[in-house]
């Protein structure tokens, strides 16, 4: 706003004056660059996604520093209820895991997806509550209630936060 306003008021002055032409200001330049709105709009499009880049990785060395000056966490409180991950979450192995476990609920062999899911727990790559969730629904659907709550239970256990769609 503080920009545009000079470049308004030398733009009147030019208008009032016709005699006296003044070189036109960076500013007044950068308003009248773009010829249509859509231009306008890519242009700032283009500023927002520059300034919301994502920063590059640290280097190994980089990482080390801030490791060492970074300041001890919080102690969580232990009663406090836990916050089901996102659905960004599902990215790299997870979804690769949740579409193994997808496939195989849909060949119908739901006790070795609950298997899998149960051994990915404790793996590297833990399942995330949308997996869970997906195993839930088709045990509910085959009515095989008593290995739907056994997997609930394992879950709830396991520490894994379960999101609207586990509790309804």
């Amino acid at each position: 706003m503080a920009l545009l306003k000079p470049a308004f008021l030398n733009r009147l002055n030019i208008l009032a004056n016709p005699h006296r032409r003044l070189p036109p200001s960076f500013v007044t330049l950068r308003c009248l660059s773009f010829s249509t709105p859509e231009e306008e709009a890519a242009a700032e499009r283009r500023c927002r996604k520059r300034r919301l880049r994502v920063e590059p990785p640290l280097s190994s060395s980089q990482r080390f520093q801030v490791q060492q000056v970074a300041p001890a966490r919080p102690v969580q409180n232990p009663n406090a209820p836990k916050v089901p991950e996102p659905v960004t979450a599902l990215c790299g192995n997870r979804l690769n895991l949740h579409n193994k476990i997808l496939k195989l609920i849909r060949e119908n062999d739901l006790e070795e997806a609950a298997l899998y899911t149960r051994h990915s727990v404790y793996s590297n790559c833990r399942p995330t509550i949308y997996t869970v969730n997906a195993v839930l629904n088709a045990q509910l659907r085959q009515s095989k209630y008593a290995d739907l709550l056994s997997l609930h239970r394992f879950i709830t256990l396991a520490g894994i936060a379960p999101n609207v769609i586990t509790q309804s």
